[in-house]
């Protein structure tokens, strides 16, 4: 993919047919930049679908998003929609134990890890 698209990845996936065993998506929520701006609610799904089109099979990827208006199941249904229709399992990451979740508060961080089935 040699053109820039809104929330791809641009430059980095312009070497075509080289491909990954393992990619870190951790966008911010929100950016501005030369080429325009980027919106996680907008853009995740572009930007995880790239990824993922990078991906070896059996390759893995984390994703990760501190958007707090997303809830967990808000954010793993964009992952799932963004990834099909290949074959992935996923895997949700809890909070890290020394980041304990406050009941009623917004869950602040959310991800997953992505698994291309062979």
């Amino acid at each position: 993919m040699a053109a820039r698209r809104r929330g791809g990845l641009g430059e980095a996936d312009e070497k075509e047919g080289e491909k990954f065993a393992a990619a870190i998506l951790d966008p911010p929520s929100f950016s501005r930049g030369k080429l325009g701006d980027f919106r996680i609610e907008r853009d995740l799904e572009l930007l995880a679908r790239d990824a993922a089109s990078l991906l070896v099979p059996g390759g893995m990827m984390l994703i990760a998003t501190n958007y707090q208006k997303w809830s967990r199941e808000a954010f793993l249904g964009k992952v799932r929609k963004a990834l099909q229709p290949r074959k992935f399992v996923l895997k949700s990451i809890p909070l890290p134990p020394d980041f304990p979740y406050q009941s009623g508060a917004p869950l602040w961080m959310k991800s997953v890890w992505a698994t291309l089935q062979r």
